[in-house]
């Protein structure tokens, strides 16, 4: 099916899933339409000298990254990241994540076909700004952030974008296999392990790939950066997932002044650790401590964090390698599918009896 026509039954299909959402379902398709027709081959674009040399570049080692993915997995190349589409804006969309003021958790929009997702995603920033300040007015928490990347999950045939341009050779490679894993594992109504799994085996892929690449030796050592910050990136994680697990906590008991709870907490608890561990690491700038912070914000970091160490956790204790280790998670879906789906697979892979 080509990609006009799965527009088309993609727009059919989820009209019906709620009218209601039938504008931004057109308008969303629409964009994606935009971005379809507007690409080019890869040769054209790494030919055109109007571009940078490094953006040329970097569309030769997205290719090198998408060999190694399907080599590694031993599976047959798809046609994802055949073209380039040169984008109008830096990000290529915007992403509003909602949260009740009651609780720290992702409320979920859900659409016949694709399942149910705990954010929207808006090609224009006006629309999702517009989107932020209705869920506001409503009573609820609300963040919004760009996105560089994002999988189509086969829908269509993704392509290369601009923005991805603007990351590192490796912060691209972990980009890439990140997005490349959604495509041949991906679980409808499950995002946050979805995305703790694509963070998972994208880092593993990404350690791979520079261990094996060692003709490059400031490659090397930029990796070797990456890595360490990969570590501490770890320490403010495990901070920021404390603070969501305290504040629901504390939440619980005291219903009517959650507002008045999540300032003390940040000024009394949260900011003061962020703080502490830039002092730690010798950052010049700490702009986790002073950005803001809210529920949906902190649901927005759960998403996509917090199953992440349960992974490697399970991988360590089984004692495997990533493709074997990948094969297992395959083997349990599997089975999970066949028993009771009283529990979600999340729940079945993480906390069941790894055997």
């Amino acid at each position: 099916m080509d990609f006009l026509s799965k527009f088309v039954f993609l727009c059919i299909i989820l009209c019906f899933s709620s009218c209601a959402k039938f504008t931004y379902i057109i308008d969303q398709s629409v964009g994606q339409m935009a971005l379809l027709t507007r690409a080019r081959d890869n040769e054209k674009v790494k030919n055109d000298v109007s571009l940078f040399k490094s953006d040329r570049e970097k569309i030769k080692l997205i290719e090198e990254y998408k060999a190694y993915f399907y080599h590694k997995f031993n599976l047959k190349p798809k046609n994802i990241y055949s073209k380039t589409t040169i984008l109008k804006n830096p990000a290529v969309t915007y992403l509003v994540i909602n949260s009740s003021h009651r609780e720290i958790k992702a409320l979920d929009h859900c659409f016949i076909v694709v399942g149910c997702f705990p954010y929207l995603g808006f090609f224009k920033m006006d629309d999702a700004l517009k989107f932020k300040a209705q869920a506001e007015r409503d009573g609820l928490s609300s963040y919004l952030r760009p996105v560089y990347a994002y999988s189509t999950l086969g829908y269509f045939e993704d392509t290369i974008l601009s923005s991805f341009f603007y990351y590192d050779e490796i912060e691209l490679a972990e980009l890439i296999f990140h997005e490349l894993f959604h495509t041949i594992f991906f679980i409808e109504n499950e995002v946050e392990l979805n995305e703790n799994l694509a963070n998972y085996f994208s880092k593993e892929l990404l350690k791979q790939y520079f261990t094996e690449n060692q003709h490059n030796p400031e490659l090397k050592m930029k990796y070797l950066e990456f890595n360490n910050k990969l570590k501490s990136d770890k320490e403010f994680k495990r901070v920021i997932l404390l603070a969501i697990s305290e504040l629901n906590a504390i939440y619980t008991d005291n219903e009517n002044k959650n507002k008045v709870i999540l300032t003390q907490y940040l000024a009394q608890s949260f900011r003061p650790k962020l703080l502490a561990l830039c002092r730690k690491f010798e950052m010049k700038t700490c702009h986790l401590a002073n950005s803001n912070w809210n529920n949906a914000r902190f649901a927005a970091f759960g998403t996509y964090e917090k199953r992440e160490d349960q992974i490697e956790m399970l991988a360590r204790r089984l004692q495997s390698e990533m493709i074997p280790f990948y094969s297992y998670i395959i083997k349990q879906y599997d089975k999970f599918k066949q028993e009771s789906k009283k529990q979600s697979f999340a729940d079945f892979l993480l906390l069941g009896d790894p055997s």
